[in-house]
């Protein structure tokens, strides 16, 4: 975009000397705004923008990146850490707890023993929410299906009652003319045939 349109600075303040004779001219205190300085002061990092001491040492950093490849390696070649237990110390919100975690033992011994109970009271309870599931969807398109022949039906008896105009009571039985049947000269175009 130019900036053709706006006056100049240095014109409009002139020169140190009168055009008009040797009378000198008082210089201006005024400053345009683009020779005016804009940052006053320098910035400096804020916490949490990388400052060296967020960042931690070398040895902390290459520390972890190791930790991060080994984890890494054994998740590819298939060994599996055993994840640790969530205790109620590690729980942020500790007045959230419903009860103590079991222990350890208390706990494999109720999973051995309700894996298979589970397993098929899970499968019994997810077939009777599929037939339950099926059953609304039949539901649903037969209503749909009711609605829609109840339409066709209603619209059918509509199109036959205005098909006949003598069933219609305030129907006009006077026949319908051309905009131009009352005019004096028909078949006036040379194409047009003769009658």
């Amino acid at each position: 975009m130019t900036t053709a349109h706006r006056p100049t600075w240095h014109s409009a303040i002139a020169s140190n000397s009168n055009p008009s004779g040797n009378v000198f001219v008082a210089q201006t205190t005024k400053v345009n705004n683009r020779d005016a300085a804009s940052f006053k002061k320098m910035k400096f990092r804020q916490a949490g923008q990388g400052l060296v001491e967020d960042r931690g040492s070398r040895a902390d950093m290459a520390e972890e990146l190791e930790r991060k490849e080994k984890a890494a390696k054994d998740e590819r070649e298939g060994k599996v850490k055993e994840k640790k237990r969530p205790s109620l110390e590690d729980n942020p919100f500790p007045e959230d707890a419903d009860e103590e975690l079991p222990s350890e033992d208390e706990q494999s011994e109720e999973k051995d023993d309700d894996d298979d109970d589970d397993e098929d009271e899970d499968a019994e309870e997810l077939m009777r929410e599929l037939a339950k599931i099926k059953q609304e969807r039949e539901a649903e398109e037969e209503k749909a299906k009711a609605q829609a022949a109840k339409q066709d039906r209603r619209a059918q008896r509509d199109e036959v009652m205005k098909g006949n105009p003598l069933l219609d009571a305030g129907a006009d039985l006077s026949l319908k003319r051309k905009w131009d049947d009352d005019t004096v000269f028909k078949n006036q175009a040379r194409t047009a045939p003769k009658a």
